[in-house]
């Protein structure tokens, strides 16, 4: 299809762009500013010309024609690119060094086009090829697309001076960066910013402490502000996760829409809540034995077709990448989504099981070192994020509306824990309200005031029990109080 074309280029404003940095070097920085490579200029003279000014400028000296010429005959490029007369030639074509920045665009959006017909064809040799392994060349295929697309795109180094002077202006204004995404959980926004664009956030949590129920909300109150979503569940069928939203929505007990059993005033709810989901930009791909390559492949995709805001994958053990060991292939999977992040530049969370050694301890409160092969994990991601919930621990204490988040690193931001509240029979979660579910369980006054519950009064102050008995007694009966998310806070 394109043996004998000649590759889009525009030579008068190549030539223009050299012209203009002869007349006045200032010029120079703005030409290289939009012009990143060298191969942009596909006349090889030019990009021989503009290799010399390059080195000129570098050493400190005027760039004139005489200074140029002098340069080029020390490369041994003057006859290479036709002699001295060519360079005269360069200022013939500038009729205003003002226009330099629109010349060099020019040249810019030109290199741009080539480099993808390159790469299309690179991808169309090697697959008339012999493929091998289809997964590996799709991979190849879309990077070379999207080296294409992005190189050259990049401003190249910006005085500090000039960066300051946006942000400044970002702070008066009350800017925030594009790509933010809102949890739409007040008391994390608050303390974290939200989800940030290019970074991987680790939600982790052991069996039952909420981390999907957790993700799944973040990322349903995305949609809510309007933001593209993508949801990849690991372990469950899209049918579960739509339950979920339904049981969230409609506040019906998710056991009740499992088993069928619905009662007749719940249904106005119901598709009231089915009518508010359907219209959600929230896309859920339950494909089975994924690898976080193949999760970059749809994910990238899913932003091409519909825009891509945020990315949850739940949950890390459930990755298919390869590795010498099962260390190693977490490695590459945590590795895998934080390149998904830059790449695409969006937020990805990744939900991850936390390991055995956290019920060893009394309190069983997680930390980074509870992460399954903790280093590699932790290294991949900007910030982690525990779920915990202190009434699991409790028998009869499941559906206790406490529930912790624990901001355990965050490199551009704040740690510590947030409080929020959980009603995990509906999959709904939020922040903790002192007006609406009374004060928060205190740990180091030693007293306790459990929150308000389906318009319950709270409790007088009294005394919280021991550690020792809060943690060590799960199999005793609920005494203290009817309400068993009351009991021993």
């Amino acid at each position: 299809m394109t043996e004998g074309r000649v590759p889009p280029y525009d030579k008068q404003a190549e030539g223009a762009c050299l012209g203009a940095v002869l007349l006045n070097n200032d010029a120079l920085p703005i030409v290289g500013g939009a012009i990143s490579d060298q191969s942009d200029f596909y006349v090889d003279a030019y990009r021989r010309i503009y290799n010399a000014m390059l080195e000129l400028s570098r050493a400190g000296s005027v760039i004139d024609a005489v200074t140029l010429g002098n340069e080029l005959i020390k490369r041994g490029d003057l006859d290479k690119i036709g002699g001295p007369m060519i360079i005269g030639e360069l200022t013939d074509s500038v009729a205003t060094v003002a226009n330099v920045e629109h010349y060099a665009k020019i040249v810019k959006e030109q290199a741009a086009v080539r480099r993808m017909i390159y790469a299309a064809q690179e991808i169309v040799a090697r697959g008339f090829g012999r493929v091998e392994n289809v997964s590996e060349y799709l991979a190849a295929a879309r990077k070379s697309v999207t080296l294409a697309a992005t190189t050259g795109s990049m401003e190249g180094p910006v005085k500090i001076g000039e960066e300051l002077a946006g942000l400044i202006n970002d702070l008066e204004t009350g800017k925030m960066p594009p790509g933010l995404v809102r949890t739409g959980i007040e008391n994390v926004d608050t303390l974290t910013g939200g989800l940030w664009p290019g970074l991987l956030t680790i939600v982790g949590g052991r069996p039952g402490m909420g981390k999907s129920a957790f993700v799944l909300n973040m990322l349903t109150n995305a949609a809510l502000d309007g933001r593209h979503t993508l949801y990849i569940p690991t372990e469950d069928a899209r049918r579960y996760v739509t339950m979920r939203e339904l049981a969230r929505f409609a506040d019906v007990d998710l056991n009740d829409l499992m088993m069928r059993t619905v009662h007749p005033d719940d249904w106005r709810p119901i598709m009231s809540a089915a009518n508010k989901i359907h219209g959600l930009p929230l896309w859920v791909d339950d494909t089975p034995g994924l690898s976080s390559e193949r999760i970059g492949q749809i994910a990238a995709l899913h932003k091409q077709l519909h825009g891509l805001d945020l990315l949850v994958v739940d949950h890390l053990g459930e990755l298919t990448d390869k590795g010498d060991n099962q260390t190693h292939s977490i490695e590459n999977a945590a590795k895998g989504c934080r390149d998904i992040a830059k790449e695409l530049d969006i937020p990805v969370v990744l939900a991850c099981q936390l390991n055995r050694e956290v019920e060893h301890r009394r309190d069983r409160r997680p930390s980074l070192h509870d992460l399954r092969q903790s280093g590699a994990i932790e290294q991949a991601a900007r910030v982690v994020w525990f779920v915990y919930r202190r009434g699991y621990y409790k028998q009869g204490c499941e559906e206790d509306p406490d529930m912790q988040l624990i901001v355990a690193k965050a490199t551009h931001g704040k740690t510590g824990t947030i409080r929020l509240w959980s009603d995990m029979t509906r999959m709904y979660i939020r922040s903790w309200e002192i007006d609406r579910d009374g004060p928060f369980p205190d740990e180091k006054s030693g007293k306790y005031v459990a929150p308000k519950h389906d318009g319950a009064p709270p409790p007088d102050v009294a005394p919280a029990p021991a550690q020792d008995d809060f943690f060590n007694d799960r199999e005793k009966p609920a005494q203290d109080s009817p309400r068993h998310w009351t009991d021993d806070y």
